[in-house]
């Protein structure tokens, strides 16, 4: 266990650089990242919860898109699907 975390640690630290320089990426996350601040500050767990979700989803959808369009070695993976 701690090889595979060791080995995954620089991930953590690159990858969200890789993600925030998504273009969009930032303001939508710092958007998403407000209305979770918010439910949270009024104590709306169930907000809370769906604004997290929507968050992440969002970032999936925003790596998605930059991949199939940016990437060849995706864009060949999906027609092999």
């Amino acid at each position: 266990m701690l090889r595979l975390a060791e080995s995954l640690q620089p991930l953590f630290t690159t990858y969200p650089h890789r993600v925030i320089a998504l273009p969009g990426r930032r303001a939508a996350a710092h958007d998403g990242r407000c209305r979770i601040v918010d439910a949270v500050i009024g104590r709306r767990v169930r907000d809370a919860k769906a604004e997290a979700v929507s968050h992440i989803r969002g970032v999936e959808a925003d790596i998605v898109h930059h991949l199939r369009h940016n990437d060849p070695e995706a864009r060949a993976g999906t027609a092999n699907g």
